[in-house]
């Protein structure tokens, strides 16, 4: 039953739109009570199933915690089915051991002692001891949420492109800098100023339009680099070699020459300690 329930544990997921599924930042409030929802969807969906009615129970608790709180929230211990306490102690070591969009997995040892810091408030202490010894010498596969085919690169990136400028969004920056770390070597930070100016003499339509030119300009120079809108009206190339910026330098001049914007590119060498907040803004 358990192995059963485990592989239809998420099931409910299916009822959540992908964009929060595979959103890398912080989820706002709305969107956490869809995530929540799909233990509840899951459940629904298997109680209309005969041959799944007795696995029902199970998911609906897998979020659920020994001290009431998580979701559904229970008024005791006992409420929670065994084999749901199992999962959801095999659920969390198994999030905190996968690599996810938005963080690199933990290593075994420290994911069994936050299951040990656990035991009694979010985890069955019975059950947090048998992990603690069943799970002691395990060893993990190099799992990721990352896609790894071309046609899930294209399902994931959906969500992550620019409305305006069909670009990456800059919500996707982090987890591909997380992804293609050892394959990129630079990052070139192009950051405009007075762009608002421009704005308030010309208007947010004026705006959008010099926007969309400036990037169909990079994607038109630089169509094999990864590039995002970033803040607004800057933008980000990350790239495995180094790119002509007198070139390109030259190409946003002549876009920007009937404005009173100036620009500015930065570049930065990309490094096993290099993050997105190394970034310096003047």
């Amino acid at each position: 039953k358990l192995e059963q329930a485990a592989i239809l544990h998420d099931i409910g997921k299916v009822a959540i739109p992908d964009a929060v599924l595979l959103k890398p930042g912080k989820l706002s409030p709305l969107e956490y009570e869809l995530i929540k929802y799909h233990s509840e969807a899951g459940y629904k969906m298997l109680l209309k199933i005969d041959m799944y009615k007795d696995l029902a129970s199970i998911i609906k608790y897998h979020h659920s915690r020994y001290d009431g709180k998580g979701y559904p929230l229970t008024s005791h211990p006992d409420e929670i089915p065994l084999l749901s306490h199992i999962m959801i102690v095999a659920d969390a070591f198994d999030a905190m051991t996968t690599n996810r969009i938005y963080k690199p997995r933990k290593a075994v040892k420290e994911a069994l002692e936050d299951i040990r810091k656990g035991a009694g408030t979010q985890f069955h202490p019975g059950i947090a001891k048998a992990a603690l010894k069943s799970l002691a010498n395990i060893k993990i596969e190099d799992t990721t949420q990352l896609p790894t085919t071309e046609l899930e690169e294209k399902r994931f990136a959906y969500f992550f492109h620019d409305t305006l400028t069909t670009l990456y969004n800059e919500n996707y920056l982090e987890p591909m800098l997380a992804k293609e770390k050892e394959n990129l070597k630079y990052l070139y930070n192009i950051q405009e100023h007075n762009f608002s100016s421009y704005n308030e003499k010309y208007g947010w339509e004026k705006g959008s339009e010099l926007i969309k030119e400036f990037a169909q300009l990079l994607l038109k120079e630089i169509p094999t680099e990864y590039i995002f809108r970033f803040h607004g009206d800057d933008f980000i190339i990350l790239s495995k070699k180094q790119l002509d910026e007198k070139r390109i330098n030259s190409l946003i001049k002549d876009l920007l020459k009937n404005t009173d914007i100036s620009f500015e590119i930065k570049k930065y060498t990309i490094n096993s300690n290099f993050n997105i907040q190394d970034l310096s803004y003047d």
